[in-house]
């Protein structure tokens, strides 16, 4: 069977469910997006992000894709986990995304240029970005979503300085995990927690935050 390619259906894009404070004990739930079939998880793409295609290879093994995500004060957190290699181009995505491979290996293209990630390196995505993600088989990943205004406080309470915007930052290239080894070691433990169904995620989403 030829691989499926799926286009979008008519009507503005939707947004990623929010959570209040309960929302660390939504992200470590069941996903609220669980698809055993490529039109059903492309349909819940397109209403809940702002995706222009989505294409899922067809294989011999059950198709399945999950997506959760919690919305906290200053970021954002993305899990997803497709079984099938995916294909899906994004559409002006907000926010200062930083990537975090769990399982598999990524590639995301923007503007032209190619950032490969897989679990040994992490990635900054900058705010309004078009890109086009490749998934292989088994993937999975937890984004971390920033604020842009929130991180421009934050930089300003940590320095005691006034910023007009943020300083440069190493964007759209793969940087060595190992740099950002506290950041991923909270990642994982969400991660962690998320696969097992806990629902005492708080205490290393507001460690995550800071």
């Amino acid at each position: 069977l030829p691989d499926q390619e799926l286009s979008p259906p008519d009507g503005p894009p939707g947004s990623l469910r929010s959570h209040g404070p309960g929302g660390a004990a939504a992200f470590a739930s069941r996903p609220f997006i669980r698809a055993t079939d490529p039109g059903e998880m492309a349909e819940a793409l397109w209403r809940n992000y702002r995706v222009g295609s989505a294409r899922f290879e067809d294989t011999e093994a059950p198709f399945l894709a999950l997506a959760n995500g919690v919305r906290l004060e200053g970021v954002r957190f993305h899990y997803c986990r497709y079984d099938t290699p995916a294909q899906i181009s994004f559409v002006a995505m907000g926010g200062y995304r930083q990537v975090f491979v769990l399982s598999g290996s990524s590639e995301f293209t923007l503007g032209g240029t190619k950032m490969a990630l897989g679990p040994e390196a992490t990635g900054l995505i900058p705010p309004g970005s078009d890109f086009d993600a490749a998934y292989s088989q088994g993937y999975a990943h937890i984004i971390a979503e920033f604020d842009e205004g929130a991180l421009v406080r934050k930089a300003e309470r940590l320095t005691g300085r006034d910023f007009a915007g943020l300083p440069d930052l190493p964007l759209g290239r793969a940087l060595p995990a190992g740099r950002f080894w506290k950041t991923r070691g909270l990642v994982d433990n969400l991660a962690d927690q998320f696969a097992n169904g806990a629902d005492e995620a708080a205490l290393p989403i507001t460690e995550l935050v800071q």
